[in-house]
């Protein structure tokens, strides 16, 4: 994409930010409540924290629409996540197993091995983008399915043998694990997305992601870096008070450090709370009491 139509997508998001303000009422995203107080702005867009749910969302927002369109065609970072390999670069990831790449799932891997995931256990890498986890979780021994919203990524996957699901009614549980790397701050509803997660897990499954971490530590430790990680493409940031807040139901384990030898300690029983001040945030939900408590709907 170049810098020609990425300067026309940067003005259109801040006409919308001017335009949206007066029109869009401001409540959270995720639970409706009206009682969120902005903690940082970036021109005509602000960054507000709702008292009940936790979640660090962007105002004005998207609608769903507005959201599916712009992943589907206009959403550009730089390295793999969004700029496809070529051929010759795609065959030399698949010799290393993409050890050292930026796509290398080797610590996901250990992370589920560290909670109990065995050889041959059923996970779903949601938000697969164009396949290399899913591959790579696959080599690894499990029994790995993928789920992508864009439908250009997920047929580059079949250049790696696999086939993703682009909508969830191909997508069938129960799995012993959903796992996310860096997804549930690009949806539209965060909570609705995590409940329908644990809704297709078993009943000993894991809810497992790694996102950026919005924690209040984090944002008194390093401001800058916080600052950059919202706007346009990350129009929320998930909290620890987030995790604790909605599923205090269940065993978790929240932190900004994944280190599978901590993981690995956690009993699955009780809630663990690691330091909250690095960049990125862990969290495990495990789906021990609740099975099906949540609608099979994901909004």
């Amino acid at each position: 994409m170049n810098s020609r139509l990425l300067n026309r997508h940067k003005w259109a998001y801040l006409t919308q930010g001017i335009v949206r303000r007066l029109w869009y009422s401001k409540h959270c995203p995720c639970c409706d409540c009206v009682e969120l107080q902005t903690i940082d702005r970036k021109f005509f867009h602000t960054l507000e924290q709702c008292s009940k749910c936790g979640i660090l969302s962007r105002f004005p927002g998207d609608s769903s629409s507005q959201s599916l369109d712009f992943y589907q065609h206009d959403y550009a970072e730089p390295g793999l996540t969004t700029e496809l390999p070529s051929q010759a670069e795609l065959s030399r990831l698949k010799i290393a197993g993409f050890k050292g790449s930026g796509k290398d799932f080797s610590l996901v891997v250990s992370l589920l091995q560290a909670v109990g995931i065995q050889h041959g256990d059923r996970v779903l890498d949601w938000g697969a983008n164009w396949g290399y986890g899913t591959w790579q979780l696959r080599r690894a021994g499990f029994q790995a399915e993928g789920f992508e919203i864009s439908k250009p990524r997920a047929q580059f996957a079949t250049k790696l043998g696999v086939v993703l699901a682009t909508s969830l009614d191909k997508v069938h549980g129960p799995f012993d694990v959903v796992y996310s790397s860096h997804v549930l701050e690009h949806v539209d509803n965060p909570l609705a997305v995590i409940r329908y997660q644990l809704s297709i897990t078993k009943p000993s499954g894991f809810v497992i992601a790694h996102t950026p971490n919005g924690s209040a530590d984090r944002r008194r430790y390093d401001p800058v870096s916080f600052h950059s990680n919202w706007g346009q493409v990350h129009p929320f940031l998930l909290t620890d008070k987030f995790v604790t807040n909605n599923f205090r139901m269940f065993p978790l384990f929240v932190s900004s450090v994944d280190d599978p030898d901590i993981a690995r300690k956690w009993n699955r029983e009780s809630q663990f709370l690691g330091s909250m001040f690095g960049a990125g945030l862990f969290f495990i939900i495990r789906n021990q009491h609740l099975s099906g408590a949540y609608s099979h709907k994901c909004a």
